[in-house]
This record gives C-alpha cells, structure tokens and sequence, in this order.
C-alpha cells in the first residue's frame, strides 16, 4: 500500500490508521502537523483535545498556531517511550469540536521562527526514551484523508 497513514473524522473524533507495517517504526507515531475545517469552511482554531491512544503520559497538549503557524501540532512527549500502535485498525487520537467536517494537511508550513520548512508527520525510530524523530518523515503524499 502506498499511503503510509490514513486519517480520519468521525462523531467528534479524530482517527489515524497505520496501513504499512514495513517499518515496524511507522507505528510509533512523534508528531503529526494539520488543520481542521468545520462545516462552514471555516479553519477549526480551540477544542482540540488529546484522547485514545494519544494520552498525556505520552504527548503533549494539541496546539494551534504555536509551533507551526495556522496549523495543529501534536508532539510525543520528551523522555518518553512511545508504544508500537496497532496496524490496520482505526486508533483514536484526538477529541475534535463536533462540526469538524475535513482534515487538511498543507505540503509546507511556517514555524514560529519564520522558518519556511515542508510538512511531514514524523515516527519514532526505536523504542527508548532518547529515540529520536524520523527523518524527514511521512510526507502528506503518503498520508490518505478519508
């Protein structure tokens, strides 16, 4: 399979599958970068919370426009081990506002430095507390939005 990710919003949830387990690493998801659209095609900016399998013992808080300008950031927590996720099995992620309609993903972003940089969702690559991010990442074209 081609997509490495596939994401997903459902009854105010956010969801991600891993579809390919080649590199058994793709499971450990570190960060992943969007945006959420409502049903008015208006960008989703507060009520993002963690939930699922994105719990507060392994990621930080969702943020909006603090790392990555007009984007959602969720980052693994430093010091932690993050977990081979289940393959090809919908994980939820993420609490979303319910009129959350489409996720989109952009091919760069900004950074709060001004940094022009291209997007990628990054995997952890091992399982100890100093494993470092994937690079460069899953790139958006890996990743299917359903």
């Amino acid at each position: 399979m081609s997509n490495i990710y596939s994401v997903k919003i459902s009854s105010g949830k956010l969801y991600v599958k891993i579809n390919n387990s080649i590199n058994e690493n793709y499971s450990r998801l570190g960060q992943i970068i969007f945006k959420l659209k409502d049903n008015n095609n208006n960008y989703i900016t507060t009520g993002v919370s963690l939930s699922g399998i994105f719990n507060h013992d392994l990621y930080y808080a969702p943020n909006y426009n603090k790392l990555v300008l007009e984007n959602w950031t969720v980052t693994k927590k430093a010091g932690t081990v993050i977990p081979k996720f289940a393959t090809n099995t919908w994980l939820e992620v993420l609490s979303i506002p319910e009129n959350s309609k489409t996720v989109e993903i952009d091919s760069s972003y900004y950074d709060i430095f001004g940094h022009h940089s291209d997007t990628y969702w990054s995997y952890i690559e091992g399982n100890l507390p100093i494993s470092i991010f994937s690079e460069p990442g899953i790139s958006p074209s890996k990743i299917e939005i359903i």
